[in-house]
């Protein structure tokens, strides 16, 4: 390991080679700034030189394992290369034979899963982003060029929210299960690059959306100065709400994954009361944003209303699209708002549930003992009598208490925990006149 080169770490070969001890090997990474053709890991005799023998098409924060190229403009072999790290993590390379399968042994291949699914992710998307770029920058870009730029987009952005939604889960995985806040730090490092991906998506597609536009006026007779103005106008102002609502539901669905483990089963221990404490600060921030989010939108349709026809046309649509996200993510919230009130109640109401059950089922208990000494068909001894009459008082002091108890709290209850005392009030119902049949049979056995 030699230094860092456009945000990579490079490396220069430490073997020497019997006939070529003067040859200088580097291998670094060169990123999109040339565009396509020219991005990826090289071999070299210099960073950055003219003279390269091997290209890997590949964006990850390490040298690749497959992929290389030889010649750097030929096709992409499997099996022509070994790279290793050795030493305190400097690379070595070394020729290998045909049939030799290649080998890296990287940070990302024995991190977690969704590391490497970050890698693979960040390498596609800034793939994708310089082929959309280069179909836009065609001179006689047609509107089908526009549209297969456009769904390259979207697939990328949809991939890239997916890997966001995995890292989210992860992250309060490794939190809820005692990981360690090395592990928990270094999968929240891989947040930033995913957002800096979505947010690169939505810039693009915002400029392919205007361009569309203007592609659809350049057609009609209607391509007036006031069009092309406007047309100009949106472009520049819909990548702003495009990414302020990405991030806004970024951030309301953030919340509802730190949400969705918690259930009232278990011990609230200082891990649950952390991730409470989490949500409740995660549900200000996300209110916040989609508070800003529908502000802005709010004022650009306003705006747009003023565009010319055909401009205004797309821009409501989008707007319109935008404001109807946010209105679907703040349904998405408004619960989440009151999680630690309703998480609260939630608990109280188990709690309060389960002490009305211990009682019925002593009351239960009382009864059944009872019913078996009065179902006998026979006389009755003074001594079982006396017994049976013993076990009356307890039972029915249980099962009045269990009624009035059932009754109480289901004046303030939810649906949920209003079923669960109807339930408990039925079984104390019928336990009571199971006590009426006892104390029938008692009044003939006397």
């Amino acid at each position: 390991e030699k230094g860092m080169h456009h945000g990579r770490k490079f490396y220069q070969r430490i073997q020497n080679i019997s006939g070529h001890e003067g040859v200088r090997v580097f291998m670094y990474y060169w990123d999109t700034r040339d565009g396509p053709d020219f991005c990826g890991w090289w071999f070299g005799n210099e960073v950055g030189g003219s003279e390269v023998w091997s290209r890997a098409n590949s964006h990850s924060q390490v040298p690749p394992t497959t992929g290389w190229r030889i010649p750097w403009d030929g096709p992409p072999s499997k099996d022509l290369l070994m790279v290793d790290q050795v030493g305190d993590g400097a690379a070595a390379t070394r020729s290998s034979t045909p049939t030799t399968a290649t080998k890296v042994k990287t940070e990302s291949s024995s991190g977690p899963p969704i590391a490497d699914r970050v890698d693979a992710v960040e390498a596609e998307t800034l793939q994708v982003l310089a082929t959309a770029q280069g179909l836009m920058d065609e001179e006689d870009g047609s509107a089908d060029t526009i549209s297969e730029a456009e769904s390259l987009l979207r697939a990328q952005k949809a991939e890239v929210e997916q890997t966001q939604k995995a890292l989210a889960q992860d992250i309060n995985n490794a939190r809820m299960g005692g990981g360690t806040p090395a592990k928990v730090g270094a999968l929240a490092k891989l947040s930033p690059r995913l957002r800096t991906l979505a947010t690169n998506l939505v810039n693009e597609l915002a400029k392919i959306k205007a361009a569309h536009g203007n592609a659809q006026f350049q057609a009609t007779e209607k391509n007036s100065a006031a069009e092309r103005r406007d047309a100009k106008s949106l472009q520049d102002s819909l990548p702003q709400a495009m990414e302020l609502v990405t991030n806004a539901e970024d951030a309301v669905e953030t919340v509802a994954i730190l949400a969705g483990p918690l259930n009232t089963e278990d011990e609230i221990g200082e891990a649950e009361k952390k991730t409470i404490d989490d949500i409740e600060e995660s549900a200000s921030k996300a209110a916040t944003a989609l508070t800003e989010a529908r502000k802005i939108i709010t004022q650009k349709l306003a705006e747009v209303k003023r565009y010319a026809p055909e401009t205004r046309k797309v821009a409501m649509q989008e707007f319109q699209a935008l404001q109807n996200k946010v209105t679907e993510a703040s349904k998405k919230l408004n619960p989440l708002k009151k999680f630690r009130q309703d998480f609260e109640q939630r608990a109280a109401s188990k709690k309060s549930l389960e002490e009305i059950t211990a009682k019925l089922n002593n009351a239960e208990l009382e009864v059944e003992k009872a019913a078996i000494l009065t179902n006998s068909g026979e006389q009755m001894s003074e001594e079982d009598i006396k017994a049976t009459d013993a076990l009356l008082t307890p039972a029915t002091g249980g099962i009045t208490e269990t009624i009035q108890l059932a009754e109480r709290r289901a004046r303030s209850a939810n649906d949920s925990f209003k079923k669960d005392l109807e339930a408990l009030q039925q079984r104390a119902k019928q336990s009571r006149d199971k006590l009426d049949e006892v104390r029938t049979v008692l009044r003939k056995q006397r």
